[in-house]
């Protein structure tokens, strides 16, 4: 019988973040203070394995501000003959799909637990996975009639609004006004679907990969499945000199995505390059309601990372991001030009630069210092992010960090047209413990 090997990894954090501006909802604090807690466990058998990667936050400040997440939760059946070697999985599992999809984490294939929109967290698929390798080829399919949508803020209906204590939440439209001169107030009645209208929905996938773990590799993936961000539609009952009740309809909307990647994989260095396609079905929803245009994306990312060591290690890292959208699935019309005014885009950056530099400072046996640093850049949407760190490791079971992440715009927060301007006033510090066993 083969020897068992178990793998766990216990986390917790305790944190207080300190944001330097006041929000402009009235809902959103200033001072944070959460605890976060991570379990990873990995058994592994000659015909099994088992996995899972659970993590949730309690916030002590603000009593909303609490969540549960599952990145991986199966168990994978293998087998191996004649050369082949199969890997047969069931449940929740988080996997490599998409090099840049992950790196940029735009979530057009797996989804992301995004209750902080700056540092999401990537989540694994849930259904049936097959993988078989041979001869440095390697095919994957997923398949599965059950769909889970992104995880993002907590949300409220109170007196008409859609409110949040979340920071990285943006409310919709307030009022309007067509003519400079009669303004209509907006209120909001969100009607949540069935559990069974969401996770009911077939989606299926694969990739087809040629490599080795060191050296030239490159991939092609297809996906055809719902899209990962909830998709709003509004229906406003209008009537004249009133307020406007305006109806909230969460849809599901299929997509296509497909990417090729080819890279270089070596000791000291990770370079990549990706080309993806990502198209909208039509919605099918009533014709009254409007929604944000969605629009056909081509996709273009690059990667590269290189380590040195210079007396001590040094990790450079430069990606770079452009998104070129081309014209809606559907005919435009007013309202739906105004709503897609007033809330995020499906991809936050269509043009990224990024630099991030890593390193780590040892002393004694066990006393670490890693320091980083990074700065994002987007000429198209006049904004930048500068984000860094430090933490400090006496020993393998504890640490103390500190940290900052810093978002700038040339355009108003009122504009909201962009990731910049949507959260220019999100810059803050965060410092706290790290409990690990």
């Amino acid at each position: 019988q083969a020897q068992l090997k178990n793998e766990d990894h216990t986390f917790f954090q305790l944190n207080q973040t300190e944001y330097i501006t006041v929000n402009q909802q009235e809902y959103s604090g200033v001072e944070y203070s959460s605890f976060f807690g991570r379990w990873s466990h990995k058994h592994q058998r000659k015909s099994y394995d088992l996995g899972v990667d659970v993590g949730g936050i309690y916030t002590l400040s603000h009593a909303t501000e609490n969540y549960v997440y599952a990145s991986d939760a199966y168990i994978v059946l293998k087998s191996q003959g004649a050369g082949v070697r199969s890997r047969h999985t069931i449940g929740v599992h988080k996997r490599d799909w998409s090099g840049f999809d992950t790196h940029w984490k735009l979530g057009l294939v797996q989804p992301f637990f995004e209750a902080d929109r700056l540092h999401p967290i990537e989540r694994g698929l849930l259904g049936y996975f097959y993988q078989s390798s041979q001869n440095g080829w390697r095919w994957s399919v997923f398949a599965s009639p059950f769909f889970v949508p992104e995880q993002g803020a907590n949300i409220k209906s109170k007196n008409g609004r859609v409110t949040s204590d979340n920071r990285w939440y943006r409310e919709p439209l307030e009022q309007v006004s067509f003519n400079g001169i009669d303004y209509y107030d907006f209120n909001y009645e969100v009607h949540a679907p069935e559990v069974k209208d969401w996770l009911l929905n077939w989606n299926a996938g694969g990739s087809l990969e040629l490599g080795s773990p060191l050296g030239v590799w490159t991939s092609l993936t297809y996906f055809y499945k719902p899209m990962n961000q909830v998709v709003l539609s509004y229906d406003p009952n209008w009537v004249l000199g009133e307020d406007v009740l305006v109806g909230v309809y969460p849809e599901i909307i299929y997509h296509h995505f497909a990417q090729f990647e080819v890279g270089h994989r070596g000791k000291s260095r990770n370079y990549w390059l990706g080309l993806g396609y990502d198209k909208p079905n039509k919605p099918k929803i009533p014709s009254r309601r409007f929604h944000s245009p969605l629009q056909k994306s081509l996709l273009f990312g690059a990667h590269a990372q290189e380590y040195f060591y210079v007396g001590f290690p040094i990790t450079l890292e430069m990606s770079y991001l452009k998104v070129w959208s081309g014209q809606s699935v559907e005919a435009e019309n007013l309202l739906s030009d105004l709503n897609s005014e007033t809330t995020y885009r499906r991809i936050d950056f269509h043009d990224l630069l990024s630099l991030r530099v890593a390193t780590e400072w040892r002393a004694l046996k066990r006393f670490k210092v890693n320091v980083f640093t990074k700065y994002s850049y987007s000429v198209d949407d006049k904004g930048d992010i500068f984000s860094g760190g430090i933490e400090v490791r006496p020993s393998r079971q504890w640490s103390a960090f500190l940290q900052f992440d810093l978002i700038a715009s040339q355009k108003s927060p009122s504009e909201r047209l962009s990731f910049f301007s949507n959260y220019q006033d999100n810059d803050r510090v965060t410092g706290g413990l790290n409990v690990m066993f």
